[in-house]
């Protein structure tokens, strides 16, 4: 009797994780959500004129399948792992993010993006992050305001605006933040600690 019972706690628990990644997957947008992601014009031109002709955000499709469960279980997983949008830099204006990798699959490389909007109302690229070597792809995300310590527990930072969290899944964690008109960055967590 117990061993039945065992098998049946086993199979539906079984049967639950399956439906539960079924269900996730079903309200998952579309993989060209990601290649074509409802922005304003005046940032599809800049992306389009600067990055999109060799570039694309990073997609769910492009993590290796552990890391896809991980994200379509986080709290990000209605969102496009390459695209963020947040207050990064003044509360009145939306910042957008973009972790970017080659749009050919034989070349290798990483950038990583933030578009905003001046002062002027011009918009403005700055990238924050890049290299031209074979990289795991970097999942990106905004943050909420609040205070964030490093790896090390040396230094931490309290946030007034959102942050940008870029992670390699497994591997490292680090937050980009504005402070003095340009942006800082703090490592939150490094292989092995």
């Amino acid at each position: 009797m117990r061993a039945t019972l065992a098998t049946i706690v086993v199979l539906a628990w079984t049967l639950t994780v399956l439906l539960s990644d079924t269900l996730l997957a079903a309200r998952w947008p579309p993989k060209d959500f990601c290649a074509n992601p409802p922005l304003m014009e005046p940032i599809k031109k800049l992306l389009s004129l600067k990055y999109y002709q060799q570039w694309r955000p990073i997609a769910i499709h492009d993590l290796p399948p552990p890391h896809q469960r991980m994200w379509r279980r986080s709290l990000n997983r209605f969102d496009c792992p390459g695209i963020a949008m947040g207050h990064f830099e003044r509360k009145s204006e939306l910042s957008y993010a973009f972790s970017l990798k080659p749009r050919d699959p034989r070349q290798t490389g990483w950038r990583l993006v933030v578009i905003s909007k001046t002062g002027q109302g011009a918009y403005r690229d700055r990238v924050l992050g890049q290299t031209d070597e074979r990289v795991p792809p970097y999942v990106i995300y905004a943050v909420p305001p609040e205070e964030y310590t490093d790896a090390f527990e040396t230094e931490s930072v309290k946030l007034r605006l959102d942050g940008l969290q870029v992670e390699q899944m497994e591997s490292g964690a680090m937050l980009f933040y504005w402070k003095e008109g340009q942006y800082r960055s703090l490592i939150l967590s490094e292989e092995g600690r």
